[in-house]
């Protein structure tokens, strides 16, 4: 997968995820549209799962664009003008619609379930079909339902609590009815299914097994995060009078605060979360060498990050080494239930799958030959946000032990690591 950077002295597009927008107010991008090229040749179902804030809101925002045919020709071409897809259409291009009805595609009207998105899809899909066309179905955030229930279970009232049959009873007849509505229609009307998230868990009653998840497929693993070398050039266009000490410096804090994440060990070279970067970019261009802080303070809540609050819950005591960037043997899980995060042989390594998936840990590279695969903290941003969530969410005997330690000149991880170690197995940290 290449990168190239386009309108390079252009605004830059922090927390945007508006193809349109970026691309009629001026804004610099890195191209990442050689993946439509790629999802158009390689399958016709597919997900790609992975981290926040990595590009994959944007990828499913241009995909929709690409395909729809409310827009001309002339002006699809100049929405991906200089991209890699743009140079290089795919057949996709402009065959599907997001406005049938209003297209005056339609035989017949849409009938709307206020109570049921899926029997409102399964409508709109039968509508389609009726009149001779076909759907591309892009679903960002796909997990985003199943992710706020599973994160709000707590196991400290026990696996078969009432908490977690809500979830189970909320959860499970939802995407069962939505699965089968999709798998029903692909083919005869669904032509095309992407799925972006975070996790890709997996539930007993899923029915969406058509779709191919291309998270692991090294083809891909470049696809939404930026290279050393889009670094490297960034700096050098946007910053041509720039000393080439000074943008060693800069190379060097961008590299310590936003590098780092792979998904295997066979990945050589990590990826820098790119929404760390336009922060660290804005930051350099409004305040120079008195830019404080290197750290996008939003990935910073004042209330623990509700992933790391789950973690802290559920987890054994392995997830504090990964704060003093010590190494967690891995065996990655491709797939996992929920029921693995909770119980049973699995649930530790399902547990490391999900902090992996999530960012704050990621594969070492190379991998040890002794352990195989293991699992460190990937830069200075994920860990601040690992110990200040761990922290937040301790029990408040356990954070005036870490405050303590810190008043005392304890360094903050490992004061957060001794509290955290103390509420997992009861005994008190030396730091008291």
């Amino acid at each position: 997968m290449r990168s190239i950077v386009i309108n390079p002295q252009g605004n830059i597009p922090y927390g945007l995820s508006d193809w349109n927008r970026m691309r009629q107010d001026q804004f610099v991008y890195v191209d990442w549209t050689t993946a439509i090229a790629q999802l158009d040749a390689d399958t016709i179902y597919s997900s790609l799962w992975g981290p926040r804030r990595t590009g994959k809101s944007l990828l499913a925002n241009q995909l929709a664009l690409w395909h729809d045919k409310a827009i001309p020709e002339k002006e699809r071409m100049e929405l991906f003008a200089g991209t890699y897809i743009g140079q290089n259409p795919s057949a996709t291009a402009g065959k599907f619609s997001k406005k049938y009805r209003k297209a005056g595609l339609l035989d017949e009207a849409v009938a709307i379930d206020d109570e049921s998105f899926a029997s409102s899809l399964s409508n709109m899909a039968s509508a389609v079909r009726l009149s001779g066309h076909k759907v591309s179905l892009i679903v960002d955030e796909a997990d985003s339902f199943r992710n706020r229930l599973l994160l709000q279970v707590n196991r400290e009232k026990g696996l078969g609590d009432a908490g977690y049959n809500a979830f189970v009873q909320r959860g499970v007849s939802t995407l069962r009815h939505f699965g089968r509505v999709v798998k029903s229609k692909s083919g005869n009307c669904i032509e095309r299914m992407f799925f972006t998230g975070v996790l890709p868990v997996a539930w007993s009653t899923d029915s969406l097994n058509t779709v191919k998840n291309l998270t692991d497929d090294p083809a891909f693993h470049q696809t939404l995060g930026f290279k050393s070398s889009d670094i490297d050039e960034l700096l050098a266009l946007r910053f041509p009078a720039m000393d080439p000490d000074e943008r060693a410096k800069h190379l060097a804090a961008i590299h310590r605060t936003c590098n780092g994440y792979r998904r295997s060990s066979s990945q050589v070279k990590a990826l820098y979360n790119p929404q760390a970067v336009w922060f660290y970019l804005k930051q350099l261009e409004s305040h120079g060498d008195r830019m404080v802080p290197h750290i996008d303070p939003n990935v910073l809540p004042p209330v623990p990050d509700e992933v790391v609050a789950f973690l802290v819950r559920h987890a054994a005591a392995a997830y504090s080494h990964g704060l003093m960037d010590e190494a967690i043997p891995y065996e990655p899980l491709h797939g996992f239930s929920t029921a693995d995060l909770f119980d049973g042989w699995r649930q530790p390594q399902a547990l490391l799958s999900l902090a992996h998936y999530l960012g704050y840990l990621t594969v070492q590279y190379p991998k040890d030959e002794a352990r195989g695969d293991v699992l460190v903290a990937p830069n200075e941003e994920m860990r601040s946000v690992f110990t200040e969530s761990v922290l937040r969410s301790l029990p408040e005997l356990y954070q005036t032990w870490a405050f303590a330690a810190m008043a005392k000149n304890v360094p903050e991880a490992v004061a957060v690591k001794e509290a955290f170690d103390a509420y997992v197995t009861g005994i008190p940290p030396k730091c008291a």
